[in-house]
């Protein structure tokens, strides 16, 4: 939490393009890129019916949501 009350992250850091970080690194307003989005697709294709809110898991996981 106190990651996130100094503004570590972003309002919606799920929803940060790659681009976007890219730029917020390049410009200093980040000092680093977590992406996740390019393994998402393997597990889903491998177990269709896991649930779909992978979202609100992703977020606490990375304790956005306290």
């Amino acid at each position: 939490m106190e990651m996130d009350e100094r503004g570590c992250f972003n309002a919606d850091p799920l929803d940060t393009t790659y681009e976007e970080t890219l730029d917020q690194v390049a410009t200093g307003r980040a000092v680093g890129v977590v992406q996740v989005a390019s393994v998402l697709s393997e597990p889903r294709a491998a177990a269709p019916e896991l649930p779909r809110p992978l979202r609100e898991h992703l977020i606490q996981a990375v304790g956005v949501l306290g």
